[in-house]
């Protein structure tokens, strides 16, 4: 007489194999971001670096790219919980350096998008 339950044991080891096979796919979702992050940061300092010929227009008054690159960087390894941790880590770094800071409307602008890209709501 075969025992209670013996013909789902296939079933059951199923269940956790496809949650391994799940978990591994986010594993290498969240790889990817974070190579395609490292990308992005190589191309903006690789930017930063062209001497090419002035453009014209006004002259930056603010590096914000320096900022999101500051930013992107903080995000791939601590990451961010809210907005205003993101606030805080931006303003801490603005404060260190910059000289003249930026008003609080345009650190709220700027961090605004970036905010919505990291889901920090």
């Amino acid at each position: 007489m075969p025992r209670a339950g013996a013909g789902h044991s296939h079933s059951r080891r199923a269940a956790p194999t496809a949650r391994f096979e799940t978990l591994l796919d986010k594993v290498d979702e969240v790889l990817q971001g974070q190579q395609a992050i490292i990308e992005r940061l190589d191309r903006m300092e690789a930017a930063l670096h062209d001497k090419s010929k002035n453009k014209g227009g006004r002259p930056v008054t603010f590096d914000w790219r320096a900022v999101e690159r500051a930013i992107l960087r903080h995000a791939n390894v601590d990451g961010f919980n809210t907005r205003d941790e993101l606030r805080a880590f931006t303003e801490d770094f603005i404060a260190q350096t910059w000289s003249h800071q930026p008003t609080d409307r345009a650190i709220r602008n700027f961090l605004m998008s970036i905010a919505e890209a990291l889901l920090l709501f």
